[in-house]
């Protein structure tokens, strides 16, 4: 079964018009450049990599209601794997799970700050790395939207107690800005995990920094005792991305605080991690003050951030970096350097993936981002040429992790997580794009998109379980009440035409008894527009939201479209043919059906607190079976249907749709575009 019905794109071609290329002709000169002998291979893989996202990487979370985005199979949602996952979804527009796991991890915020490093499982001694920052940053920077970051949010509810009853929701954090619990999550870092207090905080141990099994560098399970210089490179960015947030929502002093505060964690990385005999940044231990003298591919981080000197970046790349006896391997680079005595390609693990010696996409990624940013271009792009070659020529699929040596894949098989970036790595290159770019006036590009231009269609034909209803149920606009508890929730996030420049947050739910459909709207927007007042009135002018669906199986381009306002007025009507076609409902029939609002924003004008409301209807089968043949709802009855938010004259207008449809422009009347309702 399908785990989502929207937002990814699975990019299926026929093979006779892979080799169509947009204006730049960037797919000819990155397989001339990087010696990439069947594009169409490459397209291929692509598309099923994304399809693999879709149908197993998007898992709903229960304890949310919402889907959630992960790159493992056994479905666990990790930190620091988040931010990489999403700059590849990012390349085709997706940004949702920038928003919906990173809400969901906030939620679970102790009160100290603490949010653990995982979801499912929690660790409560593993606070989450430092890339939440950098990950609301990404989103808000795709949306153009940063004004989210200040809703207050509960603490989530629902959480078993594990570790003594240190996890649960007696210990969440409640009603705290998403802004203000990224506050508390960095200064966690600070307070309580730099124990000498020099700036620079420790890892709990290797499991903790994500390089499992680099006990001889980060120290056993709760050590708490190795400053990272990883760990070091990764809080001066979420430092730098407070800065660009804080600014962004016209906080100047705590633009100007997280500045300053990155600017001295530059100089601690360069005072306590470089060392001027070996010409490397090595960890260092808290408690004696000495170098973890370990050769770690974290030593190269800071060349990702820009704190290494001219002179200490050459040393780095010339002396360590492209020194074949250390991690200039065939397929580099290695985590630990081949010098190194516990160096191994092939462990014994314990249920770990292998950190001693394999190669890593994420690990490449960052830093061939920072040779580009040190001018090393013939050296970057060997090593995108070499990762895109280890993920794509010498393996059938994408996998975890690579064996530095020979490329053979290690670790899940198939992947879809982090070494998706593998594929885009050449094309960042010829583009000289990079979206780890934290300046604020930095724009996300859809580059797959881009360069794969019309050829690569989006396949989102969305589908939806609706659920027989147990018991009668009072209509009364409550979104949380018990029915709907344990309803998955719609997803309404598709734009059609222009962008608003706030976007509301749209979800429904459905569903059935042997005599109604139900559906419930849950709305949150930053103003509303509610005039009309007569029925079959011009309601799409208002905030509204619309129900399209069609009961007849064998007509399913025949279809009904009920409208309805924020003040419960509707509008609808039934299409035997789109357009064209049209019979308006009478009146006294739209009377059947029963509506409940939770809230009625009467108001023409913008606001800055969101508007939040919800709309719950019980729609009449015998109602529909007088304008239209009607197979009605049982187990294994499939509807058509798509779900709309619009608001014409809002003075922020936008068009939203569950179901994708592909039109540039603004045309919900399109029936092929309607999603599919799967009735159990």
């Amino acid at each position: 079964m399908r785990k989502i019905a929207y937002v990814i794109f699975s990019l299926i071609c026929s093979l006779n018009s892979y080799c169509q290329i947009n204006e730049s002709g960037i797919l000819e000169k990155v397989a001339a450049d990087f010696d990439i002998r069947n594009i169409d291979s490459l397209i291929g893989r692509i598309a099923i990599v994304n399809k693999d996202i879709e149908n197993h990487g998007i898992l709903f979370f229960p304890e949310e209601r919402l889907n959630l985005l992960t790159g493992y199979s056994y479905g666990e949602f990790y930190d620091w794997d988040l931010y990489f996952e999403n700059i590849y979804l990012s390349y085709f527009g997706v940004n949702d799970y920038c928003f919906t796991n990173l809400k969901a991890f906030l939620k679970r915020q102790h009160r100290n700050g603490f949010v653990s490093r995982t979801l499912k499982e929690p660790r409560p001694y593993q606070h989450f790395k430092p890339f939440l920052a950098q990950i609301a940053l990404l989103g808000s920077k795709q949306r153009n939207d940063f004004l989210w970051l200040t809703e207050n949010v509960e603490g989530a509810e629902n959480k078993e107690p594990v570790e003594g009853g240190i996890m649960n929701e007696l210990n969440y954090l409640d009603d705290q800005s998403y802004y203000m619990r990224l506050k508390a999550y960095i200064n966690f870092w600070f307070w309580y995990q730099d124990f000498d207090k020099n700036g620079l905080p420790v890892w709990n141990s290797s499991d903790h920094s994500g390089m499992d099994n680099q006990t001889s560098r980060s120290g056993k399970m709760n050590a708490f005792r190795f400053e990272g210089v990883d760990l070091a490179c990764y809080l001066y960015r979420e430092l730098i991305s407070m800065s660009v947030l804080a600014e962004k929502l016209k906080l100047t002093e705590d633009s100007k605080m997280y500045e300053d505060r990155a600017t001295d964690l530059i100089k601690h990385i360069n005072e306590y991690f470089w060392d001027e005999r070996d010409e490397f940044y090595y960890d260092r231990d808290e408690q004696t003050g000495e170098f973890v003298r370990v050769k770690s591919v974290a030593g190269f981080f800071p060349l990702f951030i820009g704190a290494a000197s001219r002179k200490q970046a050459e040393q780095l790349v010339i002396n360590h970096l492209t020194n074949k006896s250390e991690f200039w391997t065939d397929f580099p680079l290695p985590a630990y350097a081949k010098t190194e005595p516990d160096y191994d390609q092939d462990p014994i693990l314990h249920g770990e993936c292998n950190w001693r010696g394999t190669a890593w996409v994420p690990t490449n990624y960052m830093i061939f981002h920072g040779l580009l940013n040190y001018g090393y271009m013939d050296i970057a792009k060997e090593l995108a040429g070499k990762t895109f070659k280890m993920a794509f020529d010498v393996n059938k699929t994408l996998r975890e992790y690579y064996n530095a040596e020979t490329g053979k894949g290690k670790g899940l098989d198939p992947f879809w997580g982090w070494s998706t970036l593998a594929y885009f790595m050449p094309f960042e290159y010829e583009l000289g794009y990079n979206p780890t770019d934290l300046n604020n006036d930095n724009i996300i590009r859809k580059i797959g998109i881009e360069i794969f231009n019309k050829e690569f269609h989006e396949n989102r034909k969305s589908e939806y379980n609706v659920f027989r209803l147990a018991d009668s149920m009072k209509l009364d606009g409550n979104w949380d009440k018990p029915q709907w508890q344990k309803i998955k929730s719609i997803e309404i996030n598709n734009y059609m035409g222009n962008l608003p420049k706030y976007k509301p947050n749209v979800q429904a739910r459905m569903m059935y008894d042997v005599d109604n459909i139900y559906v419930i709207f849950h709305v949150k927007e930053a103003q509303a527009r509610c005039l009309t007042r007569e029925i079959n009135g011009p309601v799409w002018e208002d905030s509204c939201v619309e129900f399209f669906f069609s009961p007849d199986t064998l007509f399913p381009q025949k279809y009904f479209n009920l409208e309805i306002n924020c003040g419960g007025i509707p509008l609808m009507h039934y299409n035997a043919q789109a357009k064209n076609e049209i019979v308006i409902i009478d009146t006294n029939d739209i009377q059947m059906i029963e509506s409940a609002i939770s809230s009625t924003p009467d108001i023409d004008r913008l606001i800055t607190d969101p508007v939040i409301w919800s709309l719950e209807f019980k729609l009449p089968m015998k109602l529909l079976e007088k304008y239209s043949r009607v197979v009605m709802p049982d187990k294994g009855v499939v509807w058509r249907a798509n779900c709309y938010k619009i608001a014409h004259k809002s003075p922020d207008p936008h068009y939203i749709s569950w179901s994708f449809v592909d039109t540039k422009g603004v045309d919900m009347h399109l029936p092929h575009a309607l999603g599919q309702l799967k009735f159990q």
